[in-house]
């Protein structure tokens, strides 16, 4: 079995909370983590990789704190309960249209002196009546922890998460472990698509900024409810150099549109309730969203053109694309996923 000590000190994630504890419990161990050299962005790497997550999943939450602490000052188990199982798995199928839901249970909580210092194994010891065959996904949640971070294995795994944290942080771990990156931001669009990469920089997505959210808050981008199995986005008609697509409510409907701007790359198209919402694959990261939050958007490679108009999109071809570009990205073969952690 593989160990490999995984130093997380939160460079670039938005935190409302630090301690030194918090801090010293960032570095977090993942067993059997298949590690992979660094490479640099080419066309492969930025092929969208599909990470179905279709049924319901079930979680078990783990609840410890160190007895220093006032366990009375935590939310109690009935109220994780609440917030996961009622809160949100009613988000979670509501995004998944029905398609996906939660489920589990709620142990603890446990006094564990030396929290910090404490294996998963030796926590799981002290889980009264927990069995981890029987979950689909682990959460451990420790008192005095800042953050989170999870192991990654396509919709089997476990993540650890500070107790003060939301449903959204929640949330945000668990779609983690079902195998999504993160929803980043493009910080120079005018240099797109080699524009710089805002880590958490997307606030209309539970994987960007809104992960902080106290209630669920916004569904995933359209590019990672695809991922997910949930929504299948149609590809804009092409076939006329200029047309104009009408679009529901996205947070209601999962309604979307998506441009090919290549054999492996997309423009995902939302009309949000603040207004057109457009993503694409992150280069850095196939399994994260890029949003590009300045519209209208003139891709300087292609020569697509995207605007702005009452009740949906507007999208400009520099000539007809009949047939061009329709490779789905998540029809692909022989793609093993690769476990990792993510915060």
């Amino acid at each position: 079995m593989q160990l490999r000590v995984l130093l997380n000190v939160l460079s670039g994630i938005p935190s409302r909370r630090t301690s030194l504890l918090g801090a010293f419990l960032l570095a977090t161990v993942c067993f059997g983590c298949e590690a992979s050299a660094p490479t640099s962005p080419s066309l492969d790497s930025r092929r969208v990789q599909a990470v179905t997550s279709i049924g319901s999943r079930s979680v078990a939450l783990l609840l410890f704190y160190d007895p220093a602490v006032d366990v009375s000052t935590l939310r109690t188990p009935a109220e994780y309960e609440d917030m996961l199982f009622t809160e949100g798995r009613r988000d979670f199928e509501a995004w998944s249209l029905g398609k996906a839901s939660l489920s589990g249970k709620v142990f603890g909580w446990y006094p564990v002196t030396n929290l910090a210092q404490r294996s998963k194994t030796e926590l799981i010891a002290l889980a009264t009546g927990y069995s981890p065959s029987a979950y689909n996904i682990t959460a451990y949640v420790l008192s005095s922890y800042s953050g989170g971070v999870a192991v990654v294995r396509s919709g089997q795994g476990d993540f650890t998460v500070g107790a003060s944290e939301g449903t959204g942080y929640i949330l945000h771990e668990i779609l983690h472990v079902c195998g999504l990156g993160h929803a980043n931001k493009c910080t120079d669009q005018t240099q797109f698509p080699a524009c710089g990469v805002r880590a958490y920089g997307d606030k209309y997505s539970v994987m960007g900024s809104n992960i902080f959210s106290d209630v669920a808050g916004l569904p995933p981008t359209a590019m990672h409810r695809e991922m997910l199995g949930w929504i299948s986005v149609p590809v804009a008609d092409s076939s006329s150099q200029t047309k104009d697509f009408p679009l529901n409510l996205y947070e209601t409907t999962g309604d979307a549109l998506k441009i090919p701007r290549g054999p492996r790359d997309w423009f995902y198209i939302e009309r949000r309730a603040d207004g057109l919402h457009v993503c694409t694959v992150d280069p850095t990261d196939r399994k994260a969203s890029l949003w590009l939050p300045q519209l209208p958007i003139i891709d300087r490679v292609t020569g697509i053109e995207i605007h702005s108009i009452p009740g949906g999109v507007s999208v400009t071809w520099p000539q007809p694309q009949p047939d061009r570009w329709v490779e789905d990205p998540f029809k692909q073969k022989g793609d093993p996923a690769v476990a990792s952690t993510q915060k």
